[in-house]
This record gives structure tokens, C-alpha cells and sequence, in this order.
């Protein structure tokens, strides 16, 4: 007789066998996700430099268990969540931001009550992941909307979207809509099945129509590819960054020399941009030479004010492989690209730090320098650790030992990891702020706090560069945005000033070529119909001024229904950037906190650490009272509904519906009636409904109601700006249940197997 406690090894094997098969049986039952996006549509309109986005999402389950999807999306650096719909069961239920904490509970409360509840808060970075469950049978609508205000770089501006839904989708649309004031120059998109329609324009690359009498100010770019084209993308379908970039003719983009003026809701927005015009030739002084006397660089029309930079390297340990070669390849082009004008030197870190060619000077952008700089990058090699102080503070010195007047001093600072010494000493080595800091983190290690901080407070800004194959370009074309300083110490003014504690950052210490100034502020209560604007700077041949007196009727509002709107994107960013240079500081944070904090609140927008958007699908009062009286009727318990945790993943998704025939915002009755953003509010969902908010961008989204039973977004790495966002929301019991039986079953079946084994 066998005996169960010890099978033969051919039972044994048998019994191995029909487990194992039933194992993958019941896994298949657990872990398929038998989930489709059916809708996924990527909506947006562009006025004056600022862009709505709405996104509508559609899953659906076609299984009779509840499933999982996953998928990402990518949200600009500085975009800001200003709206959310969920469309629980045929009811649309639209979210409200609040202060972060006030959000929390009552996301936590909705889940104590067993409401369907979703909860979204930004993470500082720009990768969304959505992971939605869906009842059996079932579809799960989400909208989004996001709004961001674009800005001139590298002589154009441009508009990204990430199209990435990981799958082939039968409903698959993008809209991009332009107007602006100024006519358009051109109009370009990165991907070769986009269409650009202008009018009776309608090709697959580039409008320009020549003179600028008869040049658009308007411009659509549609992509809805089917679902045999998506096939052909790749074997997920598309999956491709969407850039939109164009520019405005100079002549139609000047209100005179001073750029140009918008206003519109009794605010305003200054644009202004340096070009050839505000240039003059120079023979700008360089520093001492080995006589004692200055050495002199000769600049013409075209080449702007004349640099001193040091560019500082990391080279600790972290770096090696792909990072360092990715960071010798850039170097070698951008130290190639320095102007016969300018005067460099490098500096290379790990624990210690190194200079090129043992030199603690400027050296002269000769070919032979820049020869014996690139040689030097060429044989640096990865070791130690990361001592960003001393290496910013020996590039500070430099600088301040060898300025002189007519120069922009600049220090360009590239790293992948996180200080190893405290920095302390950097704020006091620039301290009148003459030289500029820009810090370059490479790949997903890097402290994003301290290196946006450290070249804020010292008149630049931070840039993430991605550890792709493309990085060494991408830290070339940044190169290039900040190649060609044209003016230096710009002061805006206006007259009648804009109401107190409203006019953003009027003073700035540079302007690069391609590079563009924004200064917005209220106007004067009562209204004015003329303001008086002046532009002071320093250029290449020393002092400059601007001046003009601009019309502000009503009649030639551009900014209206949104010049609130942008006026609060621009002010939040200042606030914010505030915040993250007093806490360098060690404090002071509060009050610019406060401020940014009131303004969120009042706009409705989710910006990090401050504010979250939370949205409760709240059951009608005499329903919640049936059910109650149900649960206690069964087993003498009331319900409380399923508790999930907090998750600290990420993710996010959003897609448009709003349509403006020439690419205008236009206010439309959908705009005007629809809910505003109020603590869940609901409504039913019909022929349609509209993301509410104060920007007039129309909506006709509509899809089909269903069940949602859980949805959280999370944050993977990403830059500067707006940034991830977390939604978290309650099980559905009756798919949790479900879901948790499975399991037991699958855990009862692996034990078998390892007793048949052992």
C-alpha cells in the first residue's frame, strides 16, 4: 500500500503535473487583464502662449472578472492638473482642489463610507501611470485637463505631447488648436502622419505662406490614425513624443521695440524677445592678460554680448559607462561651439576637483584652447564621490577674479547623483548674483530640489536630462539656448503701474538669443484705456532703452476669459521658485507658501506640495440610508466600505474633446452652464458634459457609463515644473472579494505542489 506521506515518484510526478496545470489555470483567472482602451483622445488649444489640454479615457473589461489596466502618460514639466471627471455608473462626479491636507481626509472619509472616491496630487515630476480596476462587463471613464503657459526657447515655441496609451486603440484622436495675435511664421510637427490645415492648407509638413499680409494666425494639427496604421507604428501602436513648434513674424509679434502687450479680464501679459535690432558691435574687454593688461574680443551685429563660463563636469563614480561617454560627446561639440569672443575654462569633480590643463584662469576661445579642453573631457574617467560645493564655489571664483564689465558671466554644471558635502559655501561665492548657474542633472538619481534651488538662486534655471541614447543631445541643444546672452539687466516698467503685490518678476539678469521675457500684472482698478511700457538693459555697446504707449480698450482684449488664468500659471511659477530659494535659505518659505497656496485654491489648480484634487462619486442620501439599513438587517454590522491605503505610485492620463473651429477658445453655452469645480459635483451624464473651469475652452466629451472600482496615479522621474500626479480610489467589494478567494485558492495549490515535491 502507498502511503500519502510518501508518494512513489511516479504518483509524485503525476500529482506534480495535474497541479500544476490547474495552478495555471486559476493564475490566468487572477492575473489576465482582459482590459481595452476603447476612447483615447488628446484634445488642446493654444491662445496667446497658453495651452488647454482635456483628455477622455475609456476603458472597458470585456471578461466576467474584475481586471487591471495599466498605461502612462507624460504631462509637461510645467503643466498644472486644473480639472477631473469621473463617470461612476452613468453619473459624471467632478472634483474639487483643496488644500492637500483637507483633500486627504476626505478622500479618507469617502472610503470609510464605501464611496467610490479618487484622490490626485502632484509629485514634482511629469510621468503619469494610471492602473485602473474595472468591474466585469464594464467601461471606466476618466477627463482630465491641464493648462500650461508655453514659452519662446531656441527661437520658437513649442508644445509637447506624449502619445504612449500601450496598446492598439479603436477611438484614437489628437486636436491641437493655434490662434495667436501675431500671424504665424510656420508651423512644424514631429510626427509625418500628423495634418496641419490652415484655411484651404492642409499638408504633412510645414505651412508658410509667404508675406506676412497674408500669413495665418491660425492653425490645426489632427492625427487619428486607424487602428491598421497604429499596427504599422509598432507592435503596442503609437508611441512617440507629438511636437508642435512654430513662431510669429517679428513684424506682426512687435508692438514697436517693447514686444508685445496683451491684456484681457482686467489683466496683463508683456512678451518681449531680443533679436538682431537690440544688438550693436562691441569691442568688449577680456580679462588680464599675462601683461597686466586687458585682452580685448572683438563681437559683431550678430553675436551678442561677449561670456566668460566655466563648464563643471562630475566625474564620480556614478558616471561611469554610458554617462560618461553621453557627457564626453556633448562637451566635445558645445566646447566646439564656444564663440571666438568668448573666454571658457573646466573644471572636473568627484571627492576633489580638477581643472583643465591645471589652470585656475579663463582661457581664450582659441581653436588650440579648445582643442586642449575637448582632449582633456576625452581622457576624464568616472571615480569618487560627488563634491558639487567646492566644485561650484572654484568656478564662482574664477569667474568673479577675471569679470569685467560688459560680460555675462556664466557657470553651466552637470551632474547625476546627490551632493556628498554639504553646500553651505555656494550662495556665498556669487553673492551680488553677477554670475548665472545652470545645473543639468542627468538621468533619475539627481536632487531635484537642490540643483533646481541652487540655479535659481543664482539667476538660472534647472534642466533634466533623460540617460537615453539621445542625452549628449539634448545637453547640447540646452547648450545652445543659452549660447548667446543678447541683453543683460533688464527692467521692465509700466505706467499706470499694475495694482500692488499683482506684477510678477519685472528685472532680469539675462536675455539669450531665441529666448523670451514674461512679465503680467493687474491693471489699475477702474480700467485704463493707454499704458506707458519701458524697457531698460544693458547690451553689447552698453546701455539700452524702449518705450511705447500701448492701447488697452476693450475692444482689443486678446486675453479674454483667460487673461486671469495665465496671469496665475506665470504668478504661481514665481511663488514657487520663491519657496525653493528661501529654503535654501533655511527659511521664509511661508509667506510666498501662503500666497502661492491662496492663488491655487482660487484657480483651482494642483501644484506640488501645496494642493490636491479630490473627487467622492457620493451615493444619493435615501440610497445610503437603504443600503445601511440592508447591511444591518444581514449581520448586525454597518457597512464601512473597503479600506485602501494611501498609495504614493503615480500616474495620470487626459485627454481633449474641446474643438475650436479656427483654433480660437471660444466660450460656448456646454462652457458656460457646466458644473463648476466644487466638491463632487454631480450630474447626468446625457448627451455630454465640460470640464469645468475659467479658461473658455469648449467640451463635448461624452462615452459610455460604466462601473469604476479603482484607480490610482502615480509618478515616475521627471524635470522641473508642474509634474506627476497621485489618484488613489476605493475597491469595489464585491471585485476585491473576488479577487482575494482566487488567491486563497492559488495559495492552497502551490502548497500542494511543494508537498509533492518534497
Amino acid at each position: 500500500m502507498y502511503s500519502l506521506a510518501h508518494p512513489t515518484p511516479r504518483y509524485n510526478q503525476v500529482w506534480t503535473a495535474l497541479a500544476f496545470c490547474w495552478f495555471l489555470t486559476q493564475a490566468s483567472t487572477v492575473f489576465a487583464q482582459p482590459t481595452a482602451i476603447t476612447k483615447y483622445h488628446m484634445n488642446s488649444v493654444i491662445s496667446q502662449h497658453y495651452a488647454r489640454t482635456n483628455g477622455t479615457i475609456v476603458i472597458y473589461n470585456e471578461s466576467d472578472q474584475p481586471a487591471s489596466a495599466n498605461f502612462r502618460l507624460h504631462l509637461p514639466e510645467t503643466a498644472y492638473v486644473s480639472g477631473l471627471m469621473l463617470t461612476v455608473n452613468g453619473e459624471t462626479f467632478v472634483g474639487e482642489v483643496k488644500e492637500m491636507a483637507k483633500a486627504r481626509a476626505d478622500f479618507a472619509q469617502a472610503i470609510d463610507r464605501g464611496d467610490v472616491a479618487g484622490l490626485l496630487e502632484s509629485r514634482g515630476t511629469n510621468l503619469f501611470e494610471l492602473v485602473v480596476n474595472v468591474a466585469p462587463g464594464s467601461t471606466a471613464e476618466f477627463e482630465l485637463s491641464y493648462d500650461e503657459l508655453l514659452r519662446r526657447v531656441g527661437g520658437e515655441i513649442s508644445y509637447k505631447l506624449v502619445l504612449d496609451p500601450g496598446q492598439i486603440v479603436p477611438d484614437f484622436q489628437v486636436s491641437v488648436s493655434i490662434a495667436e495675435e501675431a500671424e504665424l511664421e510656420y508651423v512644424t510637427c514631429t510626427l509625418p502622419a500628423a495634418t496641419i490645415e490652415q484655411g484651404e492648407l492642409a499638408t504633412a509638413g510645414q505651412i508658410s505662406t509667404g508675406t506676412s499680409s497674408g500669413q495665418p494666425r491660425n492653425a490645426r494639427i489632427l492625427l487619428s490614425p486607424s487602428e491598421a496604421e497604429q499596427r504599422q507604428m509598432g507592435k503596442t501602436g503609437l508611441s512617440e513624443e507629438m511636437v508642435i513648434s512654430y513662431d510669429t513674424t517679428k513684424a506682426s509679434t512687435a508692438t514697436s521695440d517693447v514686444g508685445l502687450l496683451l491684456h484681457g479680464d482686467g489683466y496683463f501679459l508683456h512678451y518681449f524677445s531680443a533679436d538682431e535690432s537690440h544688438l550693436a558691435s562691441v569691442n568688449a574687454p577680456g580679462p588680464l592678460d599675462d601683461a597686466g593688461g586687458e585682452s580685448e574680443t572683438t563681437s559683431d551685429d550678430s553675436d551678442g554680448i561677449p561670456k566668460h563660463i566655466v563648464f563643471v563636469v562630475d566625474s564620480s563614480g556614478s558616471m561611469s559607462g554610458d554617462k560618461m561617454q553621453q557627457t564626453k560627446d556633448a562637451f566635445k561639440e558645445i566646447i566646439s561651439a564656444v564663440r571666438s569672443q568668448d573666454w571658457f575654462s573646466v573644471i572636473q569633480f568627484d571627492n576633489d576637483i580638477y581643472r583643465c590643463c591645471n589652470d585656475d584662469r579663463l582661457m581664450a576661445a582659441s581653436a588650440a584652447n579648445k582643442d586642449k579642453a575637448i582632449s582633456y573631457i576625452a581622457e576624464v574617467s568616472a571615480n569618487g564621490g560627488t563634491n558639487i560645493q567646492d566644485a561650484a564655489v572654484a568656478a564662482f571664483t574664477t569667474l568673479q577674479s577675471e569679470h569685467t564689465t560688459g560680460a555675462q558671466d556664466i557657470v553651466i554644471l552637470l551632474t547625476d547623483g546627490q551632493a556628498t558635502v554639504d553646500l553651505s559655501r555656494v550662495a556665498a561665492a556669487n553673492p551680488s548674483g553677477g554670475s548665472l548657474l545652470f545645473t543639468l542633472g542627468l538621468g533619475d538619481g539627481v536632487d531635484y530640489n537642490l540643483l533646481r534651488a541652487l540655479a535659481l538662486s543664482n539667476g538660472g534655471f534647472y534642466r533634466q536630462i533623460y540617460a537615453e541614447s539621445d542625452a549628449a543631445e539634448q545637453v547640447v541643444d540646452f547648450y545652445s539656448e543659452v549660447s548667446t546672452p543678447l541683453l543683460m539687466d533688464l527692467v521692465f516698467t509700466y505706467d499706470p503701474p499694475p495694482e500692488p503685490a499683482t506684477l510678477t518678476t519685472s528685472t532680469y539678469s539675462s536675455l539669450m538669443e531665441g529666448s523670451e521675457v514674461m512679465v503680467g500684472g493687474k491693471l489699475p482698478q477702474g480700467g485704463v484705456e493707454t499704458m506707458s511700457v519701458s524697457v531698460q538693459a544693458m547690451g553689447a555697446m552698453g546701455s539700452v532703452g524702449y518705450s511705447d504707449v500701448i492701447s488697452l480698450t476693450e475692444s482689443s482684449e486678446q486675453l479674454k476669459n483667460i487673461g486671469r488664468r495665465a496671469w496665475a500659471l506665470l504668478q504661481i511659477e514665481e511663488l514657487l521658485q520663491v519657496m525653493a530659494l528661501r529654503e535654501l535659505d533655511e527659511g521664509g518659505a511661508e509667506e510666498a507658501r501662503e500666497a502661492a497656496l491662496a492663488l491655487a485654491l482660487e484657480e483651482q489648480l494642483v501644484v506640488e506640495g501645496l494642493t490636491s484634487l479630490v473627487v467622492v462619486a457620493t451615493h444619493d442620501e435615501d440610497e445610503t440610508e437603504e443600503e445601511e439599513e440592508e447591511g444591518e438587517s444581514v449581520d448586525g454590522n454597518e457597512d464601512d466600505g473597503d479600506d485602501m491605503a494611501l498609495d504614493e505610485g503615480g500616474g495620470d492620463a487626459g485627454d481633449p474633446v474641446a474643438d475650436s473651429a479656427g483654433g480660437a477658445a471660444a466660450t460656448s453655452p456646454a462652457a458656460a452652464t457646466s458644473p463648476t469645480m466644487g466638491g463632487a459635483t454631480k450630474s447626468a451624464r446625457g448627451g455630454g458634459g465640460s470640464v469645468p473651469s475659467s479658461a473658455p475652452i469648449p467640451q463635448a466629451a461624452s462615452a459610455d457609463s460604466g462601473s469604476l472600482s479603482k484607480m490610482r496615479v502615480g509618478g515616475g522621474s521627471g524635470g522641473q515644473g508642474g509634474g506627476s500626479v497621485d489618484m488613489m480610489a476605493s475597491y469595489d467589494q464585491g471585485a476585491a472579494s473576488s479577487n482575494h478567494f482566487h488567491i486563497i485558492k492559488l495559495a492552497v495549490v502551490a502548497l500542494c505542489v511543494l508537498y509533492s515535491v518534497l
